[in-house]
């Protein structure tokens, strides 16, 4: 009996073990519209609703996102727990609200 069981547990954890989707491929799939130069201040928040925080006097936001499979990237409310699949997003305006540059990293 006791094979059995520790199969079982060593194939959930083994399930739970995946590994997280590269900030690349996360940003292709779900973030295509971000474009450096031309994606306004009002189609990121459009597109990703309110960010985490801001800085500048807005001038940079900052978003915690999280990779959903069915969902894409949803934003993730501050202070909860960031499994594998948790990202931070900064955006950079320019004076005219255009982005100037952004940065999608994994949280660790």
């Amino acid at each position: 009996m006791r094979p059995v069981i520790s199969a079982f547990l060593l194939g959930l954890l083994a399930a739970g073990c995946s590994s997280p989707t590269a900030p690349g491929e996360v940003e292709a799939a779900w973030l295509s519209f971000l474009k450096d130069g031309s994606t306004t201040r009002e189609q990121v928040l459009l597109e990703l609703g309110a960010s985490s925080s801001s800085f500048e006097d807005g001038r940079i936001l900052t978003s915690r996102l999280r990779y959903d499979s069915d969902l894409g990237v949803v934003p993730v409310p501050g202070g909860l727990l960031a499994p594998k699949e948790d990202y931070h997003l900064v955006v950079v305006f320019d004076q005219n609200g255009v982005v100037e540059r952004h940065n999608l990293r994994l949280l660790e």
